[in-house]
């Protein structure tokens, strides 16, 4: 992105189906229960995007439980 900026909004085009597919294959990998992996991307692109932010795991497993 820091060469071709103009590609950050084919990025948010594509960040669902990315995080799916990164799902698909962490699972396969890890061998791991998919419940465990959320089914929606947690973050919206600015936070994934910025190197020091990181989820509020806390909230997360609280989300998850309900």
């Amino acid at each position: 992105l820091r060469d071709s900026p103009s590609l950050k909004p084919y990025l948010s085009e594509i960040l669902e189906e990315c995080y799916s597919d990164a799902r698909e294959i962490i699972i396969d990998i890890t061998q791991l229960d998919a419940s465990i992996f959320p089914l929606e991307v947690l973050a919206n692109l600015e936070e994934i995007l910025d190197e020091n932010w990181l989820p509020n795991w806390e909230a997360i497993s609280k989300d998850s439980e309900q």
